[in-house]
């Protein structure tokens, strides 16, 4: 099997102070990827931050969102593609949101579990927040499917979303039209073409920071709010009463969103 080639994203938007420990993260992995891809959203934006290694600055056209950041990532690496006949089955995209950091081997791990199956591969998260500074080891998910994402999240997001460019391609990358649920959107979407196979690595090798204030997903917040009702939209038709039970009690309880009134929504 040939090598693969490792392409990082981090798409970000006026944070330098959180950055430089993503970009660190990059710059200490045991196994480098090929090239780091930072999307910024306007030419004022480059961040004077050292580094010891080179890193591609692309400035997002698309939807102002993190979203749209992604997209334009993914329109680079196929661009990338056809000039340096880069084999899509053997390409992959790593992403990594500013404020998170990798375990110096991430990669590595990542690249040792790839066969010529599979399409995603999923490691640990440790959350940071208020109440768990030192760091919270989230579960691993054991099964996937489509399913898996109608209710709530499995801890898979941004930072652990390590994807063949094959795959990230079918589906078009993410939705733009989401302010908040993208990664479990994506997942969906990628479980629902059938033939999606992923490979769990039983390490926590991703640092997941929720400390900071202005996140999309903060309780309460608009960009939550909106993300779930269009999220709900989406993917109603889909949900047993079992699982839109869940999805309305996980946003009400753990992001105060109240949606039960959405009785229109009923398939």
């Amino acid at each position: 099997m040939l090598h693969p080639f490792i392409i990082a994203v981090i798409p970000t938007n006026k944070r330098a102070d959180v950055l430089s420990r993503a970009l660190t993260s990059v710059e200490q992995q045991t196994m480098r990827p090929n090239l780091t891809l930072l999307i910024i959203e306007d030419d004022n934006d480059i961040p004077n931050i050292e580094l010891n290694y080179p890193v591609k600055i692309i400035v997002n056209k698309r939807k102002r969102s993190l979203s749209g950041a992604v997209n334009q990532a993914l329109e680079e690496i196929v661009k990338l593609g056809h000039e340096r006949e880069l084999d899509p089955v053997f390409t992959w995209i790593a992403l990594l949101d500013d404020d998170d950091w990798w375990d110096l081997r991430y990669i590595e791990k990542c690249v040792c579990v790839i066969d010529s199956n599979s399409q995603q591969i999923v490691t640990g998260l440790i959350r940071y927040d208020m109440d768990n500074q030192t760091g919270m080891k989230l579960p691993i998910p054991e099964n996937l499917g489509k399913e898996s994402f109608l209710a709530k999240n499995p801890n898979i997001q941004g930072s652990n979303l390590f994807l063949r460019m094959d795959a990230f391609v079918e589906v078009c990358g993410f939705d733009e039209s989401l302010l908040s649920c993208t990664d479990r959107d994506i997942c969906i979407r990628l479980f629902d073409r059938g033939h999606h196979e992923w490979v769990r690595i039983d390490e926590h090798l991703v640092h997941h920071d929720a400390s900071l204030s202005g996140r999309i997903s903060d309780v309460g917040s608009y960009r939550k709010k909106m993300g779930l009702l269009k999220f709900a939209e989406k993917y109603r038709s889909i949900m047993t009463e079992e699982i839109w039970g869940e999805f309305v009690h996980i946003s009400l309880t753990r992001f105060k969103i109240d949606l039960r009134g959405m009785k229109d929504l009923n398939p």
